[in-house]
């Protein structure tokens, strides 16, 4: 199966999907994207009908630009899996008193974005995304590199090539960019499925209520 049938059947599917599914937002968080303080919208895609988890959905400006990268169940754990490195790593160069250091961790495959075009969403190509660790005398940060990505149907819509960077130091945590942790918080599965679960419940009750009040 060639890229562009892999990404339309893809599509296809999540349409499907979607007659079952609804996003809904999860977390608000802060992060630099380039050289920007940008707010991320989380969002989780919940089938309420087979009550599993969809697509993880983080939206974001990038640039001019209104943006999401969505990560399947898959992407999610090879992310905290990353996340977890950049931790051990973070813990070595602490106890060897490095001030200066910089290294690929890993690359996640495949995830799909979106861009927002005259107020609606367009599918863009897959893109392959590369976290990294970089140690400063300011301190940790976990970085994702975004490479540039192209709408799969136009060649002329595109998202420019961008970094999404958690700092961990006092500085930027008292003006509220978010540290490496929330990348545990939003993207660890169990985490996840208990959110899940608790809105779940709460579209429940209110099912019951619209009952009532017919």
């Amino acid at each position: 199966m060639n890229h562009k049938l892999k990404i339309i059947l893809v599509l296809v599917l999540s349409f499907q999907n979607y007659i079952f599914s609804e996003e809904h937002k999860i977390k608000n968080l802060k992060a630099l994207v380039g050289q920007e303080i940008e707010e991320i919208r989380v969002n989780l895609d919940i089938d309420s009908e087979k009550e599993s988890l969809g697509l993880l959905v983080l939206y974001f400006k990038s640039g001019y630009q209104n943006t999401a990268l969505a990560f399947d169940k898959e992407q999610r754990k090879v992310v905290l899996s990353y996340y977890n490195k950049f931790v051990e790593w973070k813990k070595v160069a602490i106890e060897n008193n490095i001030k200066d250091f910089n290294k690929d961790i890993g690359i996640i495959s495949g995830v799909y974005g979106l861009i927002q075009t005259s107020g609606s969403w367009q599918a863009l190509n897959t893109v392959d995304i590369e976290a990294k660790i970089i140690i400063t005398s300011s301190g940790p940060m976990l970085v994702f590199v975004v490479p540039k990505h192209n709408a799969h149907n136009n060649k002329y819509i595109s998202v420019p090539a961008n970094t999404i960077a958690f700092p961990e130091n006092k500085e930027t945590e008292s003006i509220g960019i978010s540290t490496p942790k929330v990348i545990f918080e939003i993207f660890k599965e169990e985490e996840l499925q208990n959110q899940a679960n608790e809105i779940l419940n709460q579209l429940d009750e209110k099912k019951k209520l619209d009952e009532l009040f017919k």
